[in-house]
C-alpha cells in the first residue's frame, strides 16, 4: 500500500468510528492510547488489617526463612505515609547476621518483552544501622517449594534478583542462583555490574521509599533500574542481565546483611507494567491524522 493510500484508509476509519458511534476524535485517540498501557496491580500490602498471613486480595502471607527471626505486626505512621489509626507496618527483627530473612508469594508471573515489574516499599530501622548494615530485597522464583510456614528450608533453592543498600555507599544489584541456601545472601550470590549508582544517604531511622524496577529489554536480557526517595540511582550507564537471565517470579524477599538491627517495611506494591503497544502506536497515528485532517479542513 502507498503513503497516499495508507493516509486515506485511516482518515477513513476516523471518520468511521467517529461518526457511527459520534466519539470525539481526541477521546478515541485517547482511549486507544491509554488502554493497553494499563498496569496490573500483582501485590498491594499494607498491613493495615494487622495480620501477616491472612492473604487477602493483593496482600501476601509472609514468613520467616530463618527462626532466629521474629516477625510482628506494628502500629506505626512514621514508616511511610502516615494512614490513620490502623497505620500497619510489619516488623523484623533478627538475631543474628545474615538473618532477617523474609518471604511473601504471589501467583507466578513471567514478564514479556518491554514489560517491566516494578516493585516498591516503604522501609525503615528502628535503631540506626552499623557501619556495613545491609537492607537487602528483591523478586525470585521459589523454585517449586513455595514457602507457606515460618522457619523452614523451602526458599532455599529459590532463585531471583535483589538489591542491596547501605549507609553512604552505592547499592548493588545481584543474581542469585539459588544453587545453596538462603535467599538473600549465600555463595550463589553473584553482582551484576554496568554502569554507575549513586551513593545512598545515611539511612537512619528515617523512612525511605524504595523502586526496584526490573526490564525484560528483550529475549535473553533483564535490566535493573532502582530510586530512593524518588531520585534516580543509577546516575550513569546501564546493568543488565544476559546471561541466564530471570524472567519468572512468584516472590518477593528481603534480608539483613551484617547486621542484627530490627527494621520496619510498608506498603508494599508490585506491578507490570506492559510496553506501548502496537494499539498504542495506531493511536498515536490516528491522532496526528486526524490533527492533520482538521488544519487541512480550516485551511480549505
Amino acid at each position: 500500500m502507498h503513503h497516499a493510500e495508507f493516509v486515506q484508509v485511516c482518515e477513513s476509519y476516523i471518520n468511521e468510528v467517529v461518526n457511527t458511534i459520534k466519539i470525539p476524535a481526541f477521546l478515541l485517540f485517547g482511549l486507544l492510547v491509554w488502554q493497553p498501557l494499563h498496569s496490573q496491580v500483582l501485590v498491594n500490602d499494607n498491613f493495615n488489617d494487622g495480620n501477616r498471613t491472612n492473604g487477602g486480595v493483593g496482600q501476601l502471607d509472609w514468613y520467616a526463612v530463618k527462626a532466629a527471626t521474629t516477625i510482628t505486626m506494628q502500629s506505626d505512621n512514621t514508616t511511610g505515609p502516615d494512614e490513620g489509626v490502623n497505620d500497619g507496618t510489619l516488623q523484623i527483627t533478627p538475631t543474628g547476621m545474615f538473618i532477617g530473612m523474609l518471604v511473601g508469594n504471589f501467583g507466578s508471573t513471567t514478564l514479556s518483552v518491554g514489560q517491566s515489574f516494578v516493585l516498591s516499599l516503604d522501609f525503615r530501622y528502628i535503631t540506626a544501622p552499623s557501619t556495613g548494615s545491609v537492607f537487602r530485597f528483591g523478586l525470585y522464583n521459589s523454585n517449586g517449594s513455595v514457602t507457606s510456614a515460618d522457619n523452614n528450608t523451602s526458599s532455599g533453592n529459590d532463585f531471583g534478583y535483589r538489591v542491596q543498600v547501605a549507609s553512604n555507599a552505592p547499592p548493588s544489584f545481584v543474581d542469585e542462583s539459588g544453587a545453596a541456601p538462603d535467599v538473600t545472601s549465600g555463595s550463589d550470590s553473584t553482582a551484576i555490574t554496568g554502569g554507575t549508582l549513586s551513593n545512598m544517604p545515611a539511612l537512619g531511622t528515617s523512612s525511605h521509599r524504595a523502586v526496584l524496577t526490573l526490564t525484560r529489554a528483550d529475549v535473553n536480557t533483564m535490566t535493573f533500574g532502582l530510586s530512593l526517595n524518588g531520585s534516580n540511582l543509577v546516575s550513569s550507564g546501564a546493568y543488565t542481565d544476559t546471561s541466564g537471565a530471570f524472567f519468572t517470579f512468584d516472590e518477593i524477599a528481603f534480608g539483613a546483611g551484617n547486621s542484627t538491627n530490627t527494621y520496619r517495611i510498608d506498603n508494599v506494591n508490585l506491578e507490570v507494567i506492559p510496553e506501548p503497544s502496537t494499539y498504542a502506536l495506531l493511536g498515536l497515528g490516528l491522532g496526528a491524522l486526524w490533527i492533520l485532517r482538521r488544519k487541512k479542513t480550516t485551511l480549505q
